[in-house]
């Protein structure tokens, strides 16, 4: 089973199964619009392999070509 996990701004984190991961991600970016996503106090959501999933943010750093 693949998961994925939520990691809140406390340090606390939730492990989900893969099945939810698609709504899970629907539903934090339409929050991202509102002032409502700073209440829930979630700093990123990332797959079991480490993959940054949310917010664009973070998936932005990972992906950048380090300076040379």
């Amino acid at each position: 089973m693949t998961t994925f996990k939520v990691i809140f701004e406390d340090g606390r984190e939730e492990v989900f199964s893969d099945e939810h991961r698609s709504g899970v991600l629907y539903g934090i970016t339409r929050l991202e619009q509102t002032p409502i996503i700073s209440l829930l106090g979630i700093k990123m959501i990332s797959a079991s392999s480490g993959e940054v999933l949310w917010p664009a943010s973070e998936i932005l750093k990972q992906r950048a070509i380090p300076d040379s």
